[in-house]
């Protein structure tokens, strides 16, 4: 490995040239480049070498190309310029099916399901032909237990006729899994694997993907939770504006290391302690239902000044909880106040005009118009907060300049630039900036540092901080327990559609706070 300078890049040392050697290759990416037509330099002169059986993991900045260098290995994008060698042969992969003909998968950080088929259904899709019997038509005996076989190797208990939409992420991420599986992929890309998932379905994830490897696969694990990267992986790339700045073997790598060559610069904690309430009740849930079948009803308060975690594993009345805030949802019984005023029969954009913001978990489905530019996406559901934007339209592009530049938001420096164009970070990043920098009164975050590097995810935590600190009020529902430990004052931990255990800063113990995740202890509040 020789050592030099990359322009753009300052005097960090940067791979340059050939790769490490690896035995047995079977991934050679050599001279790869990537320059869209608008002008920018996604990838320059990218070389990787995977082999055979190796979890390989790729880490990197929001828009550092990571996913754009796994895209182009997957045939979703052309590069322009270098070659790839697949098994030491050299290849042109223009198009998925061709990635998959060569035995590669991919699972995207936005599962790419089709929520009202089934998991049979979702698995098979495009290749039902395989089961058509001599009259022409399905046979869906053979299909359903082919599918159950597979499902089986992977252990993995869903029921093949459940419907994917009512799954739970977990759940859907293992069907992704099973239809990388089914197209007989020998090499497995992972993108952001366990941005969504609970703390136990992450863990349970990575001995997955460990299980993956004894059995012969070769994985590409992309991930900004290096916790994960050092648990799993044989070797850590460090992507930076677009070049390799750094290839490690685990056992010369650690977390200060990677993250420093990461941003560029050393990255300082956080020694800020968790807020403290203040004696206004900014919000009350008063004896509300989270579901039809929840056993009991929640109540919980919010005070001015104080950032209150939600912890649970997915699917005990988190999503719920943040649908009843926003309105997409009415519960049957009880009632949401906002400063003693029932919300409840308010419109979203009421809410948003009374000084509630929201974070949402899906940016794609609820977050983001991907087809609108960075400018418009800034500005929606802003209503009074920005007053006449064809008036103020020289102080719109300010502001906006303003979020790109805070955030670091790569690809954002032109507002004009469609939102599907940025990376799945950079998008998270314009949802959060747009809702913070509209100073609520209360703000309602649900997993808000999904799939954000670790410069982004100080820069979201300092915002949050910054609401509370200013006498404002944050309720932060996040997967990330370690999150909601560093940020909150109190952690109110969900199971079974109910709040069954309330934590207090500084007497927070992970492992009590387990037990209640899992049910191992769910005395419940208010008994």
């Amino acid at each position: 490995m020789s050592l030099g300078t990359s322009e753009g890049i300052g005097e960090q040392p940067v791979l340059q040239g050939s790769p490490d050697k690896v035995q047995r290759p079977v991934i050679k990416l050599h001279h790869i480049s990537k320059t869209y037509p608008n002008g920018l330099r996604a990838l320059k002169d990218v070389n990787i070498e995977v082999g055979k059986g190796e979890i390989y993991a790729l880490v990197g900045q929001n828009g550092a190309g990571k996913s754009t260098l796994m895209n182009i290995l997957y045939g979703l994008t052309m590069p322009s310029g270098g070659t790839i060698e697949i098994g030491s042969r050299p290849v042109t992969i223009s198009h998925p099916m061709q990635a998959i003909g060569l035995g590669i998968g991919m699972v995207q950080q936005d599962l790419m399901l089709v929520p009202s088929l089934t998991v049979m259904e979702n698995i098979v899709l495009g290749t039902e032909g395989e089961f058509k019997r001599w009259d022409g038509a399905i046979d869906m005996v053979k299909m359903r237990a082919t599918v159950q076989t597979l499902l089986d190797s992977l252990e993995c208990s869903i029921d093949p006729l459940s419907i994917v939409g009512t799954l739970p992420i977990g759940s859907q991420q293992m069907v992704e899994i099973a239809k990388v599986f089914w197209r007989n992929a020998s090499i497995i890309i992972f993108d952001e694997p366990t941005s969504l998932l609970s703390p136990i379905e992450a863990e349970q994830f990575l001995q997955f993907v460990l299980a993956l490897k004894a059995k012969g696969k070769t994985v590409l694990f992309i991930s900004h939770r290096l916790k994960e990267v050092f648990a799993i992986a044989e070797r850590i790339s460090v992507l930076r504006q677009g070049v390799i700045v750094a290839s490690l073997a685990k056992e010369e790598a650690n977390a200060e290391k990677v993250a420093t060559l990461m941003v560029g610069e050393r990255m300082e904690e956080s020694s800020i302690p968790p807020s403290a309430p203040g004696a206004k009740v900014v919000l009350r849930v008063k004896d509300v239902p989270l579901a039809a079948n929840a056993s009991k009803t929640a109540e919980m308060e919010i005070h001015s000044g104080e950032i209150v975690g939600i912890a649970g594993v997915q699917g005990n009345g988190q999503e719920e909880l943040f649908d009843m805030l926003l309105g997409k949802a009415i519960p049957r019984s009880g009632d949401i106040l906002f400063f003693d005023r029932s919300i409840l029969r308010m419109s979203v954009r009421a809410r948003r005009d009374a000084g509630i913001a929201y974070i949402t978990s899906d940016r794609i489905k609820d977050g983001l118009a991907v087809d609108r530019s960075v400018l418009e996406n800034g500005i929606i559901g802003s209503g009074k907060a920005m007053g006449n934007v064809l008036i103020r339209q020289k102080e719109v592009h300010r502001l906006i300049a303003k979020m790109v530049r805070s955030y670091k938001i790569k690809g954002g420096e032109n507002q004009k630039q469609k939102v599907r164009a940025l990376s799945g970070g950079n998008m998270q990043k314009i949802v959060v900036a747009r809702e913070v920098m509209r100073n609520p009164t209360l703000l309602v975050a649900f997993n808000p540092t999904s799939g954000v590097d670790i410069a982004a995810k100080k820069v979201i935590h300092d915002s949050l901080r910054e609401i509370a600190g200013a006498g404002n009020s944050v309720l932060l529902i996040s997967n990330d327990l370690e999150e909601l430990l560093e940020l909150s004052g109190r952690i109110i931990v969900l199971y079974k559609m109910c709040p069954a255990a309330e934590f207090k800063y500084p007497e927070y113990d992970m492992r009590q706070i387990g037990m209640y995740m899992t049910g191992v202890r769910s005395e419940g509040l208010g008994e």
